[in-house]
């Protein structure tokens, strides 16, 4: 790998790395988990200007800090979200779903199969869609297994 760029953002050092088959942004300094997660839901071809996009970053922010690992989507993760966005959970859980469509939508899923190497032969749900973000960091970046 190879450093093709580099800047500061938030006090952090940024490098984004080229490597043959993927772009994966490395962070220097502190802990660089919401970049890693950040940077993966962009190239799921998530849009940041869509609520979705920062409900799905904090539910797979969430999942990665918590020890129980059968933490339920809908009585969990969508109303500790809306807590955290001060929305309801039916609000996240349609927000995410919007993202999802249009990702989906842009290019047939080919986003999930550049990321994650395979692809979906159908839309993913939330949850599917989260249960791989999840694990891709933990055995790519955190390399551990839950």
């Amino acid at each position: 790998m190879k450093a093709h760029e580099s800047k500061m953002q938030n006090g952090v050092q940024l490098q984004l790395m080229q490597s043959p088959e993927t772009e994966e942004l490395k962070v220097m300094g502190e802990d660089n988990t919401e970049y890693i997660v950040s940077d993966i839901i962009s190239r799921l071809g998530i849009s940041p200007s869509l609520k979705g996009y920062y409900y799905i970053r904090s539910s797979v922010l969430m999942i990665l800090n918590e020890e129980d690992t059968s933490m339920g989507i809908t009585k969990r993760i969508y109303p500790d979200v809306a807590k955290e966005y001060k929305t309801t959970a039916g609000k996240v859980e349609r927000a995410m779903r919007h993202a999802i469509d249009s990702s989906w939508k842009k290019d047939e899923g080919m986003g999930c199969a550049s990321v994650f190497g395979c692809a979906f032969s159908k839309k993913p749900t939330n949850g599917q869609l989260l249960a791989n973000i999840v694990e891709y960091v933990k055995l790519r970046y955190l390399k551990k297994v839950m």
